[in-house]
């Protein structure tokens, strides 16, 4: 979540949302329509990708309402509490993905090509890159973390319906299997991206920042306060932060170029404690 919202934010999230539930449906209609195992795991993750632009919406539509630190805080806890429940339906879609192309690959079934699902297929694949280029462009513009997060993601996708373009072609030729890899490879790929998610909103649920930003925040404190005469414990109760207690006396314009640091570095705000004797 960035640290700061704003307002422009939210239409973009809106774009995103609105173009990933129709490619869902479009590649709803083709998967049915080929009998294709991976074009129909292709489309549930655009589906997931549009739930997901939802659940961002609706958080940072209650950030921006936000008149105190509690209800900030309870709208990321919001936002937190429902993509890690997300992430464990988009981890059980993906196992049950894996097990139906495993069952595909050991007993083939045909897959209808026709000449107007690859040219629709193709489309698609243009839309998650130009939405890829539109969303990068928005990050930059915007300085947003969770924007530029959406641009992989959809760059991501392309290469995912890149495959399933592929699986298409190959089918042509009665190679049924070719079908159930790419499925295979889809529902890899859904796994560890729902588990990476799960480890994630997990950790922050539970008021412990990424292993990167507390090891990043270690060093910079590190860097001016003796390791031995401080002690960091990071919180998320209120607010992604680090307090630190500690008996060094810090002179102002020392202790704000530490914060800066922090801040710039991995988000987090630091408050100094005196450190108990």
């Amino acid at each position: 979540m960035d640290c700061i919202v704003k307002k422009s934010y939210i239409p973009v999230f809106i774009v995103t949302a609105l173009i990933n539930f129709v490619l869902f449906f479009v590649k709803l209609y083709v998967g049915l329509g080929a009998n294709s195992i991976s074009i129909y795991s292709d489309g549930i993750n655009n589906l997931f990708d549009s739930l997901s632009c939802v659940a961002a919406i609706v958080c940072f539509s209650l950030l921006l309402k936000s008149r105190d630190c509690f209800s900030g805080a309870l709208a990321k806890r919001t936002e937190l509490l429902f993509s890690l429940a997300l992430s464990c339906v988009i981890l059980a879609v993906g196992a049950a993905f894996l097990y139906n192309s495993a069952e595909r690959l050991m007993y083939p079934t045909p897959v209808w090509f026709a000449v107007n699902y690859f040219c629709i297929l193709l489309f698609t694949a243009s839309v998650k890159l130009a939405l890829f280029f539109f969303l990068n462009s928005r990050a930059r513009r915007l300085g947003s973390e969770t924007v530029r997060l959406m641009s992989v993601d959809s760059l991501t996708d392309f290469f995912v319906t890149a495959v399933t373009v592929l699986t298409l072609l190959l089918s042509k030729n009665g190679s049924y299997s070719f079908d159930a890899l790419g499925g295979i490879a889809i529902s890899i790929f859904i796994i560890i991206t729902a588990v990476k998610s799960i480890k994630k909103n997990a950790l922050l649920l539970i008021g412990l920042p990424e292993t990167e930003k507390r090891e990043a925040t270690q060093r910079l404190l590190g860097a001016v306060i003796d390791g031995n005469s401080y002690e960091a414990e990071f919180s998320l109760a209120a607010e992604e932060c680090v307090f630190v207690k500690t008996e060094k006396k810090f002179c102002a314009s020392e202790l704000e170029e530490l914060k800066k640091n922090i801040y710039n570095e991995t988000g987090l705000k630091l408050y100094v404690l005196k450190k108990e004797e």
